[in-house]
């Protein structure tokens, strides 16, 4: 509903990967937003079984990401991107303890959703293990949902693996990357081209007077980015 407002269209990154150069331009032609949804970080992370590989995701997942904006900008008449996330997460590489885990006493019948980093539902009460807020005064809904969310970093429980969680209020769960990617033409992509820094001879005149040479020189500008050493 929220992609039609904007004449959207929503895919995955296989379907987009998948695509040759004239199929990607005749699938998006029409559309004005098109919405790519990656999920490799997640897909292992959730996991027990593979949540060890959190971190091997994370680098696959901004190869991938490098490929997919590159194709897209080249060859599907795209000039901008956003590339952003929906949540960060917590991982702890060490086995995690009792001390680690914040048990429930109390446990409402009207919970809509129970996870290991909060608890969604209706009329939940004050307790001691958790923090409590509202969506009403978090997110602007028009329901009075209630949460409790962990203190610290503690999990609920740890079902089904628990060193990869999200979903709490850490800073490493809900501050998330926003980049902007523009394809850029002309002299604007020459400001933007590498190149090897200026450099000049910290005396007036040079003279080779044999085939032995020796040349102090002084850079005209600092490296960076773009601008790469001699």
């Amino acid at each position: 509903k929220i992609l039609a407002a904007y004449n959207g269209l929503a895919v995955t990154a296989e379907t987009v990967k998948g695509w040759s150069r004239d199929e990607g331009r005749e699938a998006l032609k029409d559309h004005d937003l098109i919405y790519v949804y990656h999920n490799v970080i997640d897909a292992r992370g959730d996991s027990v079984s593979t949540e060890s590989e959190t971190f091997m995701a994370v680098e696959h997942a901004i190869e991938e990401l490098t490929e997919l904006s590159r194709k897209i900008l080249l060859h599907f008449n795209i000039s901008t991107l956003l590339i952003t996330a929906d949540h960060g997460f917590l991982f702890q590489q060490s086995k995690l303890e009792s001390a680690d885990r914040s048990i429930l006493t109390e446990k409402p019948a009207n919970v809509l959703k129970s996870k290991k980093r909060y608890v969604i539902g209706h009329g939940l009460p004050v307790s001691k293990e958790a923090w409590k807020g509202s969506t009403q005064a978090t997110a602007g809904t028009l329901s009075a949902t209630d949460f409790w969310i962990p203190k610290g970093a503690n999990r609920f429980h740890f079902v089904g693996g628990s060193r990869f969680v999200h979903g709490g209020i850490m800073p490493q769960e809900i501050v998330v990357p926003v980049l902007t990617v523009k394809q850029l033409r002309g002299e604007k992509a020459g400001q933007r081209t590498k190149r090897k820094v200026e450099v000049i001879s910290t005396k007036s005149t040079l003279k080779m007077v044999n085939n032995i040479q020796k040349f102090d020189l002084m850079q005209t500008e600092a490296v960076s980015e773009l601008v790469m050493p001699v």
